[in-house]
């Protein structure tokens, strides 16, 4: 990713979070009007209440596109120099996280119908990965973090598609695995 993105990706971000304030500002303004034109001119109280319902999906609508925008540039660790992406990244090598994802690789490996399928020729390196999530000792990159929970908790990702090659799997893993280092 070249600066220019890094930096495009930081004006989206900044107008999502300014465009969902506003509306969902606007829309407490026009739920509080609706409420009160409902005693003194009830003709203005439905259409109030309908602008403040739309200003309130708008509002949903940024806070959602700008999760979103967050979670695609956090898989360039580039993108790490604007403040939010760092810290989704963060949070996904939090301890807590990776107990979560590590019990997620067991369930899955667990069970007769996915473990007789294409995760088997891959097993022991998953369980490798599970073990290594759940070891305190062990600090996880946050870009590694961040392509461990979209190889386990994305439906399209190479461990949930059937139909995906092993050695996308297995190269995942590998990638995943180079990112954990001993704990300072």
């Amino acid at each position: 990713m070249v600066a220019r993105e890094v930096e495009q990706i930081a004006t989206e971000l900044r107008a999502f979070r300014l465009g969902a304030w506003e509306h969902f500002g606007l829309a407490a303004a026009a739920f509080g009007l609706a409420l009160g034109a409902s005693r003194l001119l009830p003709v203005f109280g439905v259409p109030l209440l309908i602008g403040g319902m739309v200003s309130l999906a708008l509002g949903i609508r940024d806070v959602i596109r700008r999760w979103d925008l967050i979670d695609c540039a956090a898989e360039d660790e580039d993108a790490y120099l604007i403040p939010a992406v760092r810290d989704h990244a963060r949070q996904a090598a939090t301890m807590k996280r990776r107990h979560v994802l590590a019990l997620s690789i067991r369930t899955l490996l667990s069970r007769a119908d996915v473990a007789a399928t294409h995760v088997s020729p891959v097993a022991e390196e998953l369980e490798v990965l599970a073990d290594e999530l759940d070891d305190d000792l062990l600090e996880l990159d946050p870009a590694a973090a961040v392509a461990c929970c979209r190889l386990v908790g994305d439906v399209d990702s190479p461990l949930r598609n059937p139909a995906a090659p092993v050695e996308d799997v297995r190269a995942r893993v590998v990638q995943i695995l180079g990112g954990f280092h001993a704990r300072a």
